[in-house]
């Protein structure tokens, strides 16, 4: 259905049509960021010019636009989908439905590991496991620009945009199709000082939990596990580990905080390794090391 023209083509007219057609699907404070980052993506309108110009109008291609963005925001499409980019550890990243929205606990993962390496030998072999975007693995090889970075995955869709990320940031990364539960080996000789991942661990049961734009929009395979095994990535992680992870090398994962001390038993006892919980910025036990 097509939303009705704005009463004017005003800024500030445009604004009021905005919240109008959105209210009952938004909350005011998202509403307000939603439009700033209308204007300044499409029309590099930045909030100041909003404050200072609110009689400037948009040209009848640009409320268009407008118009599209109020229709895919009805159906809850997260706006970095509706854009095709994101913001992560400061690089902009092209995502679509094939991949998860990076999150910020991820980014705090990724800054753990930075943290860690302050003071010692910067790892020359890593791989991301389930790289999705290549969010993690991209951001890697901008810390360690030295280092060997792979980022395997099952999705032949999701590496298609992980692989577009690498030629726009000019940063190199080898990606592997794997599906990390099959029974696979790599090469013997493939032996990794750092691996990483963020695999699927949401237990069915928690959709009841979640926000119906993660559901509608987001890919179930990158999110969610059975209940029945919620740990099953983490059994294939650790015997990757097993196989793949050198003496000295180290693993961090991002997990479900619920199954905590159960997920770091399956990391020690397929992969032989010690482990170490660590917890978010909220609390939460959100990642694992293990070395």
């Amino acid at each position: 259905m097509i939303a009705p023209l704005p009463p004017s083509n005003r800024l500030d007219r445009i604004k009021l049509y905005f919240f109008q057609e959105l209210n009952e699907y938004y909350q005011t404070e998202t509403l307000q960021l939603l439009f700033r980052l209308l204007l300044k993506h499409f029309f590099g309108i930045t909030p100041i010019q909003l404050a200072s110009e609110p009689t400037k109008r948009l040209s009848e291609s640009e409320i268009l636009v407008v118009q599209k963005v109020i229709r895919k925001l009805k159906k809850q499409i997260p706006w970095q989908y509706i854009v095709e980019e994101t913001e992560f550890y400061g690089l902009i990243l092209q995502v679509n439905s094939s991949v998860l929205i990076p999150r910020p606990e991820t980014e705090e993962l990724i800054e753990l590991i930075r943290e860690n390496y302050q003071n010692k030998t910067a790892p020359k072999q890593i791989i991301d496991l389930c790289t999705g975007s290549g969010c993690i693995a991209l951001s890697l090889k901008k810390i360690f620009p030295d280092a060997n970075v792979f980022g395997l995955d099952i999705c032949p869709d999701a590496l298609k945009v992980a692989r577009q990320n690498s030629l726009k940031l000019g940063l190199q990364v080898e990606y592997i199709r794997q599906d990390l539960l099959n029974q696979f080996q790599l090469e013997e000789s493939m032996v990794f000082d750092l691996v990483v991942s963020n695999p699927p661990y949401i237990m069915e049961k928690e959709k009841l939990e979640m926000d119906a734009n993660v559901l509608d929009h987001e890919p179930h395979s990158a999110l969610f596990v059975p209940d029945r095994d919620p740990v099953v990535f983490y059994n294939a992680i650790g015997n990757f580990m097993k196989h793949h992870l050198a003496p000295t090398g180290q693993a961090w994962l991002e997990i479900n905080s619920k199954l905590g001390e159960e997920t770091q038993q399956i990391i020690r006892e397929t992969s032989g390794r010690k482990t170490l919980s660590h917890v978010d910025l909220s609390g939460k036990e959100r990642f694992i090391s293990a070395t």
